[in-house]
């Protein structure tokens, strides 16, 4: 009984640790966010996901987009969402940002083309 109790305590403060370390996304974004993760079909999901990264993108707020890209289930559409995320934060003037949501794509194909073309855009 008293290793259930002392693994269910250490199961919250490590939890408890993670959620502390994490960067808080801005309230608004958080909401947005919240609301993509309660859609319970995945495709269905990911296309929320894919609405609120891609208004993040426009709107300057990598963190919120690789929040975004990271938790899209289906590869391929974490690739299209991170490729024309990361041209509309190059947009945005945020070259590094767009470079490191194209560094999230799964394919590497995909992933290759996406940097290829944000290092040739000026």
């Amino acid at each position: 009984m008293n290793t259930k109790r002392a693994l269910a305590a250490l199961v919250c403060v490590a939890g408890l640790l993670l959620v502390g370390c994490a960067s808080p996304l801005p309230e608004e974004w958080a909401a947005r966010v919240a609301a993509a993760d309660a859609v319970w079909f995945p495709a269905d999901r990911d296309q929320a996901y894919r609405a609120v990264a891609l208004d993040a993108a426009d709107a300057n707020q990598p963190d919120v987009v690789k929040t975004c890209v990271k938790r899209t289930w289906f590869p391929f559409d974490r690739d299209q969402t991170a490729s024309e995320a990361s041209m509309r934060l190059l947009d945005a003037g945020n070259r590094q940002a767009a470079v490191d949501v194209a560094k999230l794509m799964w394919f590497p194909h995909d992933r290759d083309r996406t940097l290829l073309q944000l290092a040739r855009t000026p």
